[in-house]
């Protein structure tokens, strides 16, 4: 049967979603069916038994902090509390600091040097590393891709 399908008309059924045209109609179906029928069985499921949403706090890792959620698991930075942000912060922050802490310390800033480096120069190479211009190279006069290659060897290299 090597006629092709003639396109659905409004009173004939379509192809079915994911399944390809080259399947027949009463195997489409069953696999279809088989399909709808484990969709509503999960869905049935998922009802029953619902997905826990976000589970407390696994564990603590060195200032991280593990959370189970329904899909996946989340390593985050703890976020630090009140205290260990009044300690930390407080002998930077407000009018007392300089009487209590003396000023903050100097921190020089970060300066990236580079050494001086003379400027790149390709060498112009004396004889082609592939196969294919070694006739180029032997015989310039062959082609005018031979003669072109010649004098650009020939010629002093160029910045």
């Amino acid at each position: 049967d090597g006629m092709p399908e003639a396109k659905p008309t409004s009173t004939t059924r379509g192809q079915l979603p994911g399944i390809p045209a080259s399947i027949d109609r009463v195997s489409a179906e069953c696999i279809w069916k088989a399909f709808c029928n484990s969709e509503h069985e999960y869905v049935r499921h998922r009802k029953l038994n619902p997905a826990v949403p976000r589970q407390q706090l696994l564990s603590q890792l060195h200032g991280f902090e593990v959370v189970k959620n329904a899909s996946y698991i989340s390593v985050r930075r703890q976020k630090p509390t009140g205290e260990e942000l009044q300690g930390s912060m407080s002998r930077f922050v407000g009018e007392d600091t300089k009487e209590k802490f003396g000023p903050p310390p100097f921190v020089m800033p970060v300066v990236e040097v580079t050494p001086e480096r003379p400027p790149l120069q390709m060498p112009k190479y004396g004889r082609f590393s592939c196969d294919h211009m070694c006739p180029l190279e032997v015989n310039p006069e062959a082609s005018q891709t031979g003669r072109t290659l010649a004098r650009v060897m020939s010629m002093p290299a160029v910045k």
